[in-house]
């Protein structure tokens, strides 16, 4: 992953409630792939990571 567990926490973790652990992982995947595959980063250039790598 290319993220930070406190930027996992502060972005994801804290602002959902999980019915179970099978749905914490579904959507942790689906936001993992949105944060790498789609969202820009300035860091990067307002590139998302894949984009960048």
């Amino acid at each position: 992953m290319n993220l930070t567990c406190g930027g996992l926490r502060e972005e994801y973790l804290n602002q959902h409630a999980f019915v179970g652990l099978e749905d914490v992982r579904k959507r942790i995947e689906t936001w993992r792939i949105d944060y790498n595959s789609v969202r820009p980063h300035s860091a990067l250039g307002q590139l998302a990571p894949d984009q960048f790598r």
